[in-house]
């Protein structure tokens, strides 16, 4: 009884999965957004869980979810302690892409910090702009999410992948994945990094 249970609930998980990656491309080819503009963005708390950038209600100790892509994107972020702290303010596919959003920010203008006459070309210059690997994830609670990927995180998914397939060049979307943290340190230097562990196939 126990197993039918089980097999059940993996054959329901797998229909509102593919359910949801459908309504998910859907919506990236209808309004042209790209994976990180869709997704909660996620990042590692300093107490090693899952936490939402914008809304510290949504934490995980480690979160259920299907693998949908993964991709570099060359992205700025506002910095602490400026009206647009956290917000997400380029977003593209190519290093090219990138440095025409930063020319329309610097034309248009962006409201400096209260109290001063900071423009946006002042705080933030072309080399401000990141290139990170991104994880774009469906959530087993129906979310999209992306992973900012630091480059041990992205070591540790490449070691997954290859886990899983023997190569490094595959989306693991095919699989159910769990999505942890884990503590690391070389000599005096730590830090913690995305931990990925293969649940089933789906």
């Amino acid at each position: 009884m126990k197993n039918e249970i089980q097999k059940a609930n993996k054959e329901s998980f797998a229909v509102d999965i593919t359910a949801k990656l459908e309504d998910f491309n859907k919506k990236i080819s209808r309004f042209g957004l790209t994976n990180l503009q869709l997704g909660i963005d996620l990042k590692i708390t300093t107490t090693g869980k899952i936490q939402s950038r914008e809304n510290d209600a949504i934490v995980f100790d480690s979160l259920n979810c299907v693998i949908v892509a993964g991709h570099s994107q060359f992205v700025l972020w506002g910095e602490e302690g400026t009206p647009e702290e956290g917000k997400l303010l380029i977003d593209a596919d190519t290093i090219e892409d990138a440095h025409c959003e930063y020319e329309k920010l610097v034309m248009g203008g962006i409201e400096g910090i209260e109290g001063s006459e900071v423009t946006f070309e002042k705080m933030y210059t072309a080399n401000n702009i990141n290139e990170r690997f991104v994880l774009t994830i469906l959530g087993e609670d129906g979310n999209v999410y992306s992973l900012n990927m630091s480059k041990s995180s992205k070591r540790e998914f490449e070691k997954y992948v290859k886990l899983c397939y023997g190569t490094v060049n595959e989306t693991p979307e095919k699989v159910i994945t769990c999505v942890s943290v884990q503590a690391m340190s070389y000599e005096k230097n730590n830090w913690s990094a995305y931990r990925f562990k293969f649940i089933e196939k789906l």
